[in-house]
């Protein structure tokens, strides 16, 4: 699966499951793998994030109003070089939109937003 943080791209094993249920927790930890120290200390750079895009062959998942609540390195699970490992990541969100149709996603953040503009 891919994940767009920022301006960076990164991958997971991590499967996420319905949008609904994960709306429930508030939270996602994320295991990123390859990642280097830089990667790293651009993801601390952030102390909040508008939104976070999680891509899965035919799925995607929008998380909005993201704060990375841990982060930190483990031995990496997937690769073998050595100088790469994973980069263990915890969100808390406010906000998630999933679906099988990027229109729909987009219809429904710009639902969001507009309902917040409203208010």
């Amino acid at each position: 699966m891919n994940i767009k943080i920022g301006e960076r791209e990164y991958k997971t094993m991590d499967m996420l499951g319905k949008a609904s249920e994960l709306k429930k927790a508030g939270t996602v930890v994320l295991h990123l793998y390859d990642c280097v120290e830089d990667d790293l200390n651009y993801l601390k750079s952030f102390p909040e994030i508008d939104k976070m895009v999680c891509m899965k062959r035919h799925y995607t998942w929008v998380f909005l109003n993201c704060e990375i609540q841990t982060l930190h390195f483990a031995p990496a699970r997937w690769s073998y070089n050595h100088e790469h490992k994973d980069l263990i990541v915890t969100f808390k969100f406010k906000d998630i939109v999933g679906s099988h149709s990027d229109e729909l996603v987009k219809g429904k953040i710009r639902d969001k937003k507009l309902k917040e503009l409203l208010k």
